[in-house]
């Protein structure tokens, strides 16, 4: 007789599972990368099944004797499963298979997350344990309600661990809504508005038609009412109208032409739809330019269409429209980049003639 007595495993720390689980992380993709190189027919041994690859691309994989059955009788119906007669997982012989329905049957049990369902009719009804066991002590749970785990164990089932908990919000209630917008509930049952939205009502009265509520400082979580601030929506305007845009390094003048299509469709900024409508479309490797600098001065004769190489020429030398404020001047620098052009072009020409 021995006295020895084996000593209980030690639980392992989350942080011991995470390290061992770090070590058979390349041992678990070595053989993935093995079974997906075999061929089709190959076989593998899975949770104590045998199962045969079926195709390579993607690498399929199914229980032997699934196939087997199928093979003899068409396929296994749903709700059913195949068994071993005689317990034995590698004795494939038809005989040893067998067939039996696998549907769950009323109170059944399952898993979903961290909750566990009870079957209660069917075809397919299931409800959560927890609101089973108090709804059968204490009837239906009113609207609104949750059933709570005092102790925040999801299997402790016992009547004096579940507690019913208002779950609705209350009018007053804030959420997170769309575009990360915070939202309050202000009437029942379910009535939310933007909250910025109902505190510049509440100053100020209903939010005038073709009008919206921004934040001056852009942050959406500054409610003060200095920050609030009513802007015209550019999508109420009518065709013909006109505002201002800053774009990556200048301010440019949006003229409204279409009610229909997208933004870009819709609006167009001034002196090229002015251009286009004297000239004809902007050709490819060109843009239009004001020959005096002012950008508020859409006349005819200082819209001017100038090559894209040229532009560049001039930006090079710090040579633009709004340094110079003189169309005589500008006219002198665009000659100046053209012979540049012109020379870089014939420069090019002789060395590959070369």
């Amino acid at each position: 007789m021995s006295f020895l007595t084996k000593m209980p495993e030690k639980p392992q720390s989350p942080l011991e599972q995470g390290k061992n689980e770090a070590l058979e992380k390349p041992a678990l993709n070595a053989r993935r990368k093995f079974e997906k190189n075999l061929p089709v027919g190959s076989e593998r041994i899975f949770a104590d099944y045998v199962q045969v690859k079926v195709t390579a691309k993607p690498s399929l994989w199914r229980h032997k004797h699934h196939l087997i059955w199928e093979d003899a009788h068409g396929p296994i119906p749903e709700g059913h499963k195949l068994f071993f007669k005689d317990g034995n997982r590698r004795n494939f012989e038809l005989s040893n298979l067998h067939l039996r329905k696998w549907a769950p049957v009323i109170g059944s049990e399952r898993i979903a997350g961290k909750y566990l369902l009870v079957k209660v009719a069917e075809p397919n009804t299931w409800i959560l344990k927890q609101r089973m066991i108090w709804k059968a002590a204490h009837g239906p749970i009113p609207e609104g309600h949750k059933i709570f785990f005092k102790d925040g164990n999801t299997r402790n089932f016992e009547l004096s661990n579940l507690e019913m908990r208002n779950h609705a919000p209350v009018v007053g209630s804030e959420r997170i809504g769309s575009a990360n917008y915070l939202e309050i509930k202000i009437a029942e049952p379910d009535s939310w508005r933007f909250k910025h939205h109902a505190l510049w009502e509440a100053a100020h009265g209903p939010i005038p038609k073709g009008y919206k509520i921004c934040f001056a400082d852009g942050n959406k979580r500054n409610f003060s009412l200095e920050n609030l601030q009513l802007r015209l929506v550019p999508s109420s305007l009518p065709v013909g109208s006109e505002r201002v845009c800053a774009g990556k390094k200048n301010t440019y003048v949006k003229v409204k032409v279409s009610e229909r299509g997208d933004r870009r469709e819709t609006w167009r900024i001034k002196h090229l739809h002015l251009w286009e409508q004297a000239n004809g479309p902007i050709p490819k490797g060109h843009t239009v330019v004001f020959a005096d600098g002012d950008r508020n001065n859409f006349a005819k004769d200082n819209l001017v269409l100038i090559p894209s190489k040229e532009i560049a020429y001039l930006g090079i030398k710090k040579i633009t429209p709004d340094t110079l404020n003189d169309p005589e001047l500008f006219e002198v620098a665009r000659q100046i980049a053209k012979v540049n052009s012109l020379i870089r072009e014939k420069t090019a020409c002789l060395g590959q003639a070369r």
